[in-house]
């Protein structure tokens, strides 16, 4: 089988080295001896002929629960909505957002002090072991297994994400200590912008700290 990975340019070698096709830059045509795309953690949207152009279609690994998280902001909302349980899910791609059928979804606990950047690292470890599975039983998973998605679900966004990131400094004392050291969760993976409080249109970036913050 012909599979062709799409990936981003931090990809892990140990996961490009299953492969002889990877791409790290954004593809809008395809080759015809392809059987297989496979996304993961792809900075692209996908679009035809990528999606129905391989044999076996295109399959997508997503590190989130589907239906209920679709979109870019899955950890920080993750995060923010205080989730006991998270999970990574493999699912076909088709011209909707993160809303082709399932393949296979591993779920798994999480505690209330993650980070952005410790929930993302925890994903990926499952994320891994997702592809892993796939690739040792693809034949068996693409004839085999295949679930519509029968519930809307949620999608988060950039501009979501943004508004959430900001808050005024007149609204501060709408919120106790635990709900701004959540948001401060929320936001901390330098070096992308943390928690910040808005002070006359100047933004002032909340530092965080394990047991509080500053």
């Amino acid at each position: 089988m012909n599979i062709l990975l799409l990936t981003n340019k931090n990809c892990d070698k140990k996961i490009l080295n299953k492969f002889e096709n990877f791409s790290t830059e954004k593809i809008t045509e395809l080759d015809s001896n392809i059987d297989l795309v496979i996304s993961y953690c792809y900075n692209f949207r996908i679009k035809e002929p990528l999606i129905s152009g391989p044999k076996y279609g295109c399959i997508n690994f997503h590190p989130a629960p589907l239906p209920e998280y679709k979109g870019l902001a899955v950890y920080n909302f993750a995060i923010l909505n205080e989730e006991p349980k998270w999970g990574v899910t493999c699912h076909y791609v088709n011209e909707k957002f993160d809303e082709g059928d399932i393949i296979s979804q591993t779920n798994f606990d999480i505690d209330f002090g993650h980070t952005v950047d410790s929930l993302r690292t925890l994903s990926h470890i499952y994320l891994r072991k997702e592809l892993n599975k796939f690739l040792n039983n693809k034949k068996y998973f693409l004839n085999k297994l295949r679930k519509p998605q029968e519930k809307k679900g949620n999608y988060y966004s950039k501009e979501m994400l943004e508004k959430e990131r900001v808050m005024n400094i007149m609204d501060i004392s709408k919120e106790n200590k635990h709900s701004l050291h959540k948001k401060i969760r929320a936001f901390y993976c330098p070096p992308h912008k943390g928690f910040s409080i808005k002070i006359c249109d100047e933004e002032y970036e909340l530092k965080y700290n394990e047991n509080n913050y500053e």
